[in-house]
């Protein structure tokens, strides 16, 4: 499924069998991703997407518009709704589809100019930032692409002058536009992390100033600030990086492990339940508060694809023989 096919469903020129398909698809985890991914890829400064939060609000239209009865909606082939009913129902799918487009796009169908969508003051230092639960795709002015995870932010210039550099808190995937005549610079904490053209993770979020790097394309500097070391990582290699210690390269075992969150993957290895639950909290954007001994429990390893924070607690609950309760954004543990 792409973006032109949903074009020609909303001005009522999709073949009724194509039609069907995309009201099934609309339905699936694979559509959340994919939509997302069309958006991304075509010409824009930021864009916003809290996938969780749209995709609700997309069959809660659905299913508010109906095209029979009191029960759930159907997915039912078009030929077999009568007339005035499939109006109705042709209306309730665009009305929908649209406002999924038009809170992550804005003008998409009338397909401006970068210039025009990447409308930046050349004289003013830009920063975007996250609140736990959300995660934010930014177009930088040189062409490359920023996805901020939870709780994080960026800061850079216009990136005219040949100097190509970003200041990071929290963590970021990027994917940087090759420009060998202009190195791009990332700082974070106590790092330095210096590309040509390439994809990769930077996460640091640690409290201790630490940090780590992961490649997935490309090559990578990385640099220690405080003690001056250099390290050069290639494909499938990372570093931690701790005050005091030496850098070591290592061979990525766990690809999601690390860039999982990326793809809307919830990813644990090994993971203490505190610290699992903080990464929720961070994710989902809700607090926690627990009442029974976290530290007697097992360590946590899953992975949640597209995950609902329902899905997740009813999953540790059952794992974990505890109890939870929701309330005003603050999940109980008991």
């Amino acid at each position: 499924m792409n973006l032109e096919t949903l074009k020609r469903f909303l001005i009522e020129k999709c073949e009724p069998d194509l039609a069907h398909k995309l009201i099934t698809w609309i339905y699936s985890k694979e559509a959340k991703a994919e939509i997302e991914r069309e958006l991304i890829a075509h010409n824009s400064t930021d864009v916003t997407v809290d996938s969780e939060k749209v995709f609700k609000k997309i069959l809660s239209k659905i299913n508010q518009s109906e095209v029979a009865d009191e029960s759930p909606l159907e997915i039912r082939s078009i030929e077999k709704i009568s007339s005035g009913n499939r109006t109705r129902y042709w209306t309730a799918i665009a009305a929908s589809i649209t406002l999924l487009l038009a809170i992550t796009f804005t003008l998409i169908f009338n397909n401006p100019s970068a210039t025009e969508l990447a409308a930046v003051d050349p004289d003013v230092s830009v920063t975007k930032s996250t609140d736990i639960g959300q995660k934010l795709m930014v177009r930088l002015p040189d062409g490359s692409h920023v996805k901020l995870n939870a709780g994080s932010s960026i800061s850079y210039g216009t990136m005219h002058a040949g100097i190509r550099e970003v200041e990071l808190t929290g963590e970021a995937f990027f994917d940087v536009q090759r420009d060998e005549s202009r190195p791009f610079i990332v700082k974070v904490n106590n790092l330095q992390v210096r590309v040509l053209g390439t994809s990769f993770n930077v996460d640091g979020r640690s409290v201790d100033n630490s940090g780590v790097v992961a490649v997935k394309s490309g090559k990578v500097e990385v640099t220690d600030i405080t003690s001056d070391q250099h390290v050069l990582l290639e494909k499938n290699e990372f570093v931690e990086v701790h005050e005091g210690k030496e850098v070591l390269v290592k061979q990525i075992k766990n690809q999601e492990l690390l860039f999982g969150w990326t793809e809307n993957k919830l990813v644990f290895e090994n993971s203490n339940i505190e610290d699992a639950l903080n990464r929720i909290s961070d994710w989902f954007g809700y607090q926690i508060q627990s009442e029974i001994n976290l530290k007697a429990l097992d360590n946590l390893t899953g992975v949640y694809e597209n995950p609902t924070l329902k899905e997740v607690l009813e999953s540790l609950s059952y794992s974990y023989k505890f109890k939870y309760e929701i309330r005003n954004k603050v999940i109980y543990i008991e």
